[in-house]
This record gives C-alpha cells, sequence and structure tokens, in this order.
C-alpha cells in the first residue's frame, strides 16, 4: 500500500526541498567500502527516570481514589481496571530509576542498541537545546529518528565526528506529529471566554 497518498493528502509530505537549515557535511560522499570497521568512539551515558514530586503524588493518590469510589458506586467496572492498569503500568515503567547506555561510533556507521546503521540510513543530525540528546534523521520511515544522550563533556567531540560524516541541522526539525499538531491547531481555541 502506497502511504504518499495519504501523506499528501494531509500535506505531510515533504516533495519540495527541506526547510531545515542544514550545514553540509564536510566529507562528500564517497563509494568508498570499508574492509573493516574501526571504532572511533564510546561513551556511556546514564538516563534518570522521570518521576513525580511528593506534593503532587498525594493529591493524585486522593484524587483517583475518590474516581475509582465514584466509577466502583456507578458500577463502571471497564473504567476502574483501565486505571488500575494505567496506575500498575506507570510503576512498572518507573521502577527503575537509572539506565546506562553504551553508544559507539564507527568509521562506517553508528551502533544504536545493538542495530549497527551506516552512514547512508542517515539525512542529518542535530542537538535538541534544553537536553543532552542528539536526534538523528533516519532515511526510512521506521525509525523515522534516532534519540542519542551523551555528556555534555563528550558533545564537541561527537559534533567534530558527526559533522564529517552527516549534514547538521541548526534547528530542531519537525517531523508528521509536529506537522499534524500545527495543522489541527488553528481550528483548536483553547482561550478561555
Amino acid at each position: 500500500m502506497d502511504f504518499k497518498i495519504f501523506t499528501n493528502a494531509l500535506g505531510l509530505s515533504s516533495n519540495k526541498e527541506s526547510s531545515t537549515p542544514l550545514i553540509k557535511k564536510k566529507e562528500e560522499s564517497s563509494d568508498v567500502v570499508y574492509e573493516e570497521r574501526k571504532e572511533i568512539l564510546t561513551w556511556n551515558s546514564e538516563v534518570v527516570g522521570s518521576t513525580i514530586p511528593k506534593r503532587y503524588k498525594s493529591a493524585i493518590l486522593i484524587i483517583g481514589t475518590l474516581l475509582l469510589i465514584y466509577l466502583i458506586l456507578n458500577r463502571d467496572a471497564v473504567l476502574v481496571v483501565l486505571i488500575l492498569s494505567l496506575v500498575f503500568l506507570y510503576g512498572i515503567l518507573n521502577s527503575t530509576n537509572k539506565n546506562t547506555y553504551t553508544y559507539k561510533i564507527y568509521n562506517n556507521g553508528i551502533d544504536y542498541f545493538g542495530t549497527f546503521y551506516t552512514w547512508d540510513k542517515f539525512r542529518f543530525y542535530f542537538f535538541f537545546t534544553d537536553k543532552n540528546i542528539i536526534g538523528i534523521d533516519t532515511v526510512d520511515i521506521a525509525p523515522g529518528r534516532l534519540y542519542i544522550y551523551f555528556n555534555p563533556e563528550d558533545r564537541e567531540k561527537i559534533d567534530n565526528i558527526l559533522s564529517v560524516k552527516l549534514d547538521k541541522a541548526l534547528v530542531v526539525p519537525k517531523n508528521y506529529l509536529d506537522k499534524i499538531v500545527d495543522k489541527i491547531k488553528p481550528y483548536i481555541d483553547l482561550s478561555e471566554r
């Protein structure tokens, strides 16, 4: 099935040249086939899971308990099960506080969680302004973007390596979800009257 028809209808296709300002890569693309994979840079990054502040936990607990009692009295078992399953899922996802990720950059690509991506699978990279995260847009639909955490002291080294192999976006580009929200936003009035 050709999804291009749907994305054209929604105005999400990028038929024209990208409007994201780019800095071109320093090395011109060549058809050199690397015989041996050489590791250029490896780093570990610790990512802390999100937590709810204590002052909000008690308020959420009280409101949630009252809502559950109301739903039980109204015999709405489906919503009770749904809310309890969401609470359980939240508890499971936040049970690990700190995760350590290992990233490796090679001469012919990047190892991302055990999957190796060659340089020709990437379009460009960019740095998020408020976080220590690099976004790398891929050519393929899935995954459309890779998110790589880094330590602040490694930023310059990573930027120097990636600028040789990939184009660098000066601003964080919008993905398809951002474009959908921008299309819907004029029709939704969130102002108070």
